[in-house]
C-alpha cells in the first residue's frame, strides 16, 4: 500500500502547475510605488496594503473577478496566517487560477509562485450553509519572514446558476470576506 507521504507528493506533483496562470490581459496590476498606507484588520494583525478589485462580465455572463492583494503581517500570529492562504470556489460552475505570489522583502521581490504548496480541502465547518459544496484552495507560502508584504495576484471565472444574469462572486482572504453583487 502507498505510505500517506507518498500520496501527498503525488498530489503536490499533480498540483503544482494546477491553478497556476498568467494574469489576464485587461487586468491593471498596481506597482509596488503606488501601494497605500496600512489598513488595518485588527482581528489578526494582518495590514492590507493593497485591495485591487477587478470584475470583467463575459458575453456568455460569467464573471472573472481579478484582484491583487498586499498584505503586511509584523507578529508571529500574522506571520502564521500570512503563510498559508485559501481561495474559496465552487468547481461545479467556477475556475480559480493564482497568477503570480510574490514576498516584497528590502526592496526586493522574489517570485514563490513555483514553490507554493498547494491543496484542495472541502470549506471549514463555520462557513455558512449557502456556501455547501465550495471547496478551499489552500495555498502555503515558503519563507515568509516578519516585514514582509506578501502580495497575491489570482482570478475566478464562472457564474452561480443561482444568479444568472447577475454576476457575482465571494472572496475569502486571510479570514477575511469579501461579498460583491452586481445588479
Amino acid at each position: 500500500f502507498p505510505s500517506h507521504d507518498t500520496e501527498a507528493a503525488s498530489q503536490q506533483a499533480q498540483l503544482r502547475n494546477q491553478f497556476v496562470s498568467q494574469a489576464p490581459g485587461w487586468a491593471t496590476i498596481i506597482p509596488q510605488s503606488q501601494w497605500q498606507e496600512y489598513t488595518t484588520n485588527s482581528s489578526s494583525n494582518l495590514y492590507f496594503r493593497l485591495l485591487n478589485n477587478q470584475i470583467k462580465v463575459n458575453k456568455d455572463g460569467s464573471i472573472h473577478h481579478f484582484a491583487q492583494m498586499v498584505i503586511d503581517g509584523n507578529t508571529p500570529q500574522s506571520i502564521r496566517d500570512q503563510g498559508r492562504q485559501n481561495l474559496l470556489f465552487n468547481p461545479d460552475f467556477e475556475s480559480v487560477q493564482i497568477h503570480a505570489v510574490k514576498l516584497h522583502r528590502l526592496g526586493q521581490a522574489i517570485d514563490v509562485t513555483d514553490q507554493l504548496k498547494k491543496f484542495i480541502q472541502p470549506t471549514r465547518n463555520d462557513l455558512p450553509s449557502i456556501y455547501t459544496g465550495m471547496q478551499e484552495l489552500v495555498f502555503e507560502i515558503p519563507n515568509i519572514q516578519t516585514g514582509d508584504q506578501m502580495e497575491v495576484q489570482f482570478s475566478k471565472v464562472g457564474i452561480n446558476p443561482i444568479f444568472t444574469n447577475r454576476p457575482w462572486s465571494v472572496e475569502f482572504f486571510a479570514n477575511s470576506s469579501f461579498d460583491t453583487a452586481f445588479r
